[in-house]
């Protein structure tokens, strides 16, 4: 079988997209240990019409696989859209330079020119979903400068910022940028202002990889494995379940 591959270089990072079928997945080996793969599991045959068929065989499972990743609010925004705007350029940039002929999604009685239809509109409705998520965020939980943390934990340091920021450097805490200033949530604090331990353990699962705005939205999200409470208002009162919940997290970010 041929392997489909796309090249993608943004801001100076190399991104390889490939198109792999289950057996050649299971016998894939890095090229570094430090690589990175985000899987995208799709199913040609559960969206697939006769027109895909005919046309261009598993597009609308993708487009369906890259439509929910973007509309489901447990996600980035930030690395959904990356990942829709590689996918976007793998088609686009076909060897032609052209987008493939138009075709109709027979599934949703719509003009389709690719399985990107609707590329622009996507861009607009992420960013102002990304606003809207990140402003609930902030209304939802206690934030707080560094300022005010240092002021609160008792820091001495002439420098407001460095003892927060120590603390974020060794994994204790994570923060949030907002217009340019680091932002703490006082839901992973203790009465004396002291990150919570089972807060290292959470962010030790997420890894380097996870922004601290998908942390936060994680962390502020119904979670079906604590019925349907936020992780974060259960971070004093049962750890050991919201660490359980971030494990089933990980997990299904890698699978999934």
């Amino acid at each position: 079988m041929t392997l489909k591959q796309q090249t993608h270089r943004r801001q100076g990072h190399r991104t390889v997209m490939q198109m792999l079928t289950a057996d050649q997945l299971q016998q894939l080996k890095p090229s570094k240990p430090s690589a990175r793969f985000l899987v995208i599991e799709i199913d040609p045959d559960a969206h697939t019409t006769d027109s895909d068929r005919n046309n261009d065989a598993g597009n609308s499972a993708l487009r369906k696989k890259l439509t929910d990743m973007i509309n489901d609010p447990a996600v980035d925004p930030k690395a959904a859209m990356q990942m829709l705007e590689i996918a976007w350029d793998r088609v686009a940039k076909s060897a032609t330079g052209k987008i493939p002929a138009a075709r109709v999604d027979v599934d949703n009685a719509m003009p389709a020119a690719s399985i990107f239809a609707g590329f622009p509109e996507f861009q607009a409705r992420n960013e102002e979903r990304k606003q809207d998520l990140r402003q609930y965020l902030l209304a939802d939980a206690n934030w707080l400068t560094s300022t005010e943390l240092s002021d609160r934990a008792g820091f001495k340091n002439r420098n407001r910022s460095a003892g927060p920021n120590g603390w974020k450097q060794r994994g204790k805490i994570f923060a949030i940028n907002v217009e340019g200033h680091d932002r703490y949530p006082a839901y992973a604090l203790d009465e004396a202002y002291q990150p919570l331990k089972i807060l290292k353990d959470i962010l030790t699962v997420f890894g380097d990889s996870t922004s601290a705005w998908s942390i936060a939205s994680w962390m502020g999200t119904a979670n079906s494995w604590l019925e349907g409470k936020k992780p974060k208002d259960l971070m004093k009162q049962d750890p050991a379940a919201v660490l359980h919940a971030a494990l089933i997290e990980k997990a299904g970010a890698q699978h999934g």
